[in-house]
């Protein structure tokens, strides 16, 4: 058996904040490494069994952003129009219309449902009655997030993580790193995520 460890360090806006054409999406690598995923355990002899642990990092693309603000269409970047057809061969339809603002509180949170809140549903993910409301939906207590969130715990593990990324030399995401030493850099896609987990599970082998 094989055991995945993977590290992606994400930011839940990022495809609004990037000038790049076509600007890479977290959303876009979530739903491709689920496939990839899929496919691998479904088709690859022996992987059945293999196990994968994701730990998702934060980031902030822009850090400076001073307050929330509502997002149209002329912000988004170069290659928008590219990334909604994109986005809908992986079942992503990004809707420009959330609001944009610190993401601090959101990456304390959650990840799936957050992506489908902001990304594709236009909500605003500044918003503790929206993380909350995201966060019931997966089973957490209400009380228990609305506490954490208005007590502030865990922000500055968040803070720190991000800082760490700088560090590291991480400077656009997503990026994703499997078993500490293949590095993914954007929004790779399916094909080259299960050609690294194939190269992870041929070395494993050659060690055993």
């Amino acid at each position: 058996m094989t055991n995945f460890y993977l590290d992606i360090i994400f930011d839940i806006t990022c495809f609004w904040l990037t000038h790049w054409a076509p600007p890479p999406s977290c959303c876009l690598v979530k739903k491709r490494l689920d496939r990839a995923i899929a496919i691998y355990k479904s088709a690859i002899p022996g992987a059945a069994s293999d196990t994968f642990t994701i730990t998702w990092h934060p980031f902030y693309l822009d850090p400076t952003l001073p307050r929330p603000r509502k997002l149209g269409r002329e912000r988004l970047a170069p290659g928008g129009t590219l990334l909604r057809v994109i986005g809908q061969v992986d079942g992503i339809d990004f809707a420009p219309k959330g609001r944009i603002g610190p993401r601090r509180d959101a990456h304390r949170l959650l990840v799936d449902e957050l992506f489908k809140a902001f990304l594709e549903n236009g909500g605003d993910i500044t918003s503790h009655r929206l993380l909350v409301s995201a966060g019931e939906r997966i089973g957490l207590d209400k009380t228990e997030m609305e506490d954490w969130l208005e007590g502030g715990q865990g922000g500055d593990d968040v803070d720190r993580e991000v800082r760490e990324a700088c560090v590291n030399k991480v400077f656009a995401v997503p990026n994703s790193t499997i078993n500490g030493g293949i590095e993914l850099a954007g929004a790779q896609n399916v094909q080259t995520f299960l050609g690294a987990f194939i190269r992870v599970k041929k070395s494993s082998f050659s060690v055993n």
